[in-house]
């Protein structure tokens, strides 16, 4: 199975670092098929028609690529799911995707928390009633992504069909909401609580760590889902509200 003789585009994370990718493709011409007539492949990297350009964000950090395919050839074995079904398996990956993201995010969070909470005490801005309130909200916040990320993975080991399939899909939902609005506003009291010398890299690894967390926060409301698609998902699918 081939590719087209013109360059196609797409980009991926952390694609530079990758062996192999899918790519999902229209596989059936016929537009009144929509979604249907879409297929998942895997295309190994290493090839001549495959190229990938890491592109440098605002943090000065490089998890997206560009990926360009020219030529670039798989295997009829490296369909996943079935011809024309890749649109439910891109759903059904992203799904899980957004539950398990949430763990390591949640870990790192949670460190991020500890030390901001060092540095408040170590600047004396914890003296400040309306930081150490946020700060507590912060803590608190970690602890709910901590027990959603378990309610997600109990679901997700359940051998049962349906409703625990749709309770595992609303907290994935609406963990990703919570967790990419909640790491925003740590950012944010992040920047506020090392001051100045975040915004312009000074003051050592604290203040450099609080500069990326703000910045690489930016964007966790639209990667993976926008927050607005989230907040569609929970009212149409979890909540049984109109379009």
């Amino acid at each position: 199975m081939s590719g087209t003789s013109t360059a196609r585009r797409c980009g991926t994370t952390f694609g530079d670092r990758a062996d192999w990718l899918y790519v999902l493709c229209r596989t059936d011409p016929d537009p009144a098929l929509r979604h249907r007539g879409l297929t998942l492949l895997l295309v190994p990297v290493r090839q001549p028609g495959v190229d990938i350009r890491p592109i440098e964000n605002i943090a000065r950090s490089t998890e997206f690529s560009e990926c360009f395919f020219n030529d670039a050839k798989t295997g009829d074995d490296m369909v996943v799911g079935g011809v024309g079904e890749g649109w439910r398996v891109v759903m059904t990956t992203l799904g899980l995707e957004r539950g398990s993201a949430l763990m390591p995010m949640q870990l790192s969070a949670e460190r991020e928390v500890n030390e901001l909470i060092e540095a408040a005490r170590s600047s004396g801005a914890v003296d400040d009633p309306r930081i150490r309130r946020r700060l507590v909200d912060a803590l608190i916040g970690v602890h709910i992504m901590r027990s959603t990320s378990v309610r997600v993975v109990g679901d997700l080991l359940d051998p049962r069909d349906g409703a625990a399939g749709r309770a595992s899909a609303a907290a994935t939902t609406a963990s990703k909401l919570f967790a990419s609005i909640h790491h925003q506003r740590l950012g944010e009291l992040a920047v506020e609580i090392l001051g100045a010398q975040s915004i312009f890299g000074t003051g050592g690894a604290a203040a450099a760590n609080a500069r990326k967390l703000f910045l690489l926060s930016r964007a966790e409301t639209i990667y993976g889902g926008t927050s607005e698609i989230q907040r569609n998902i929970i009212a149409e699918r979890v909540l049984g509200l109109p379009r």
